[in-house]
């Protein structure tokens, strides 16, 4: 079974990362002698691709262990992994607050937003229907406007609207 990956982009941290793509060329053009063109330009990349890297490896370690878990369909096991991510993202919330810099990243969707969606998922996959329902709630109380688990919620909402012999 394939997990569905939603991504969405806000383009107004663009600006930003372009920044300081910039800041990393212009380092490697000064500190480093007789490198130019396009050269600069790739090296500068490079280093910003890993430093997103390195952000993300550091700052989000239980996130990406549950992210994995869930792409290998292993559901009870990313749930523990999740909300550990969810309560630290809590905890130290500036890290998603600012996560167009502190990850280089340009989600549309925090990752605590994420972490509660996936935990729902995770449920959803698992036959907890009353326990998904209760999460995607949460995300969507926690994140007014939320399109993942407004939509999650509107899909769940559509099973409980038949009737036992799946008439609508």
């Amino acid at each position: 079974m394939a997990v569905p990956v939603v991504r969405k982009t806000d383009w107004r941290a663009f600006p930003l990362h372009v920044a300081i793509m910039a800041v990393f060329v212009a380092l490697i053009w000064f500190l480093v002698p007789g490198i130019h063109g396009a050269t600069v330009f790739v090296v500068g990349l490079a280093f910003y691709i890993l430093a997103a890297l390195a952000l993300r490896r550091t700052l989000l370690g239980r996130f990406r262990r549950g992210m994995r878990l869930l792409l290998r369909a292993q559901f009870a096991a990313a749930i523990p992994e999740f909300t550990a991510a969810y309560e630290s993202l809590t905890l130290r919330d500036w890290i998603d607050r600012y996560r167009y810099l502190t990850l280089l990243d340009a989600s549309a969707y925090s990752y605590r937003e994420i972490a509660l969606c996936n935990i729902a998922f995770a449920h959803s996959q698992l036959g907890h229907g009353e326990q998904a329902v209760a999460w995607y709630k949460r995300a969507a109380n926690e994140f007014p406007g939320s399109d993942l688990a407004e939509t999650a919620l509107a899909f769940a909402r559509g099973f409980e609207k038949r009737t036992p012999n799946g008439a609508a």
